[in-house]
């Protein structure tokens, strides 16, 4: 018996449902190869890290078309981030709009009224910021903003709080050290979550 004979009748070993699997197998495998060179993209799992690009967080509100944090990939003017939320840029001093650069975590709140427009910067509210990746302010934040960061427990969190409230803001990452329960170890874990 020819060969070709042969794998037909061991074929035949195999249920109806099976075959069908294989050939299905089979033809997906085959059209895998095939997009792959049309692509000239091997399809395996590279190695190499993926490039990374830092984007900055930027949060409008108040008399603005579309509200909310948008992202860019480069520090934003007042009215690109005005331009973005669809709001009224035109209303808006362009000496102020043009030249004020906005770093991450930043929250612009306009409001346009006739007389007065105007244009209020502050920091985002630290659960915002945690979400984002952006390290909020250490001395700013209350109890419960710190109570978001993972680590610090409520108690911790107090005596964070009590500790500023009587030594005054903290000025250096080895002051933190002085607050009961603070130790190298956690130092280094809240790092990524905020800063002095």
């Amino acid at each position: 018996m020819p060969w070709s004979l042969r794998k037909l009748d061991k074929m035949r070993c195999f249920t109806t449902s099976q075959q069908t699997i294989l050939l299905a197998t089979a033809l997906t495998i085959l059209l895998a190869n095939i997009l792959g060179h049309l692509t000239n993209s091997p399809l395996h799992i590279s190695s190499q890290k993926p490039n990374v690009f830092h984007q900055y967080a930027v949060e409008v509100c108040g008399t603005v078309c579309k509200q909310g944090i948008y992202l860019f990939e480069e520090k934003p003017t007042i009215r690109q981030a005005i331009r973005h939320a669809q709001g009224p840029a035109k209303f808006f001093p362009s000496d102020i709009t043009n030249k004020k650069i906005l770093q991450s975590g930043i929250s612009i709140d306009l409001e346009n009224t006739l007389t007065n427009p105007t244009v209020l910067i502050s920091n985002m509210e630290p659960r915002k910021q945690i979400v984002l990746g952006i390290p909020f302010n250490l001395n700013k934040a209350t109890k419960n903003d710190l109570c978001l960061v993972p680590g610090i427990s409520h108690t911790l969190a107090q005596r964070i709080v009590n500790y500023r409230a009587t030594q005054g803001a903290f000025k250096t990452w080895h002051t933190l050290k002085k607050v009961r329960g603070l130790g190298p170890q956690t130092l280094r874990m809240l790092a990524p979550y905020l800063h002095i």
